[in-house]
């Protein structure tokens, strides 16, 4: 039962090390290059905007869902 223990602290010791060196990968960088428009990448989709209370403007592509409403 200790040897199955120590085994699984040890797995899980290496796992966040790997995580904990390597977290600088984890990081997502978008690349530079504009997005494409929201007809050319989805059939029937349009480009929407969306406004929040804090008067930030947020950019969505709009894509009504096939079959009857709910």
């Amino acid at each position: 039962m200790m040897r199955l223990l120590t085994v699984t602290v040890g797995i899980v010791g290496c796992l966040l090390l790997l995580v904990w060196v390597f977290q600088r990968r984890l990081i997502y960088l978008p690349i530079g290059s504009s997005v494409p428009d929201a007809a050319d990448v989805l059939e029937g989709a349009r480009e929407v905007s969306l406004r929040t209370e804090d008067g930030l403007e947020l950019g969505a592509w709009f894509v009504v869902a096939p079959g009857p409403p709910p």
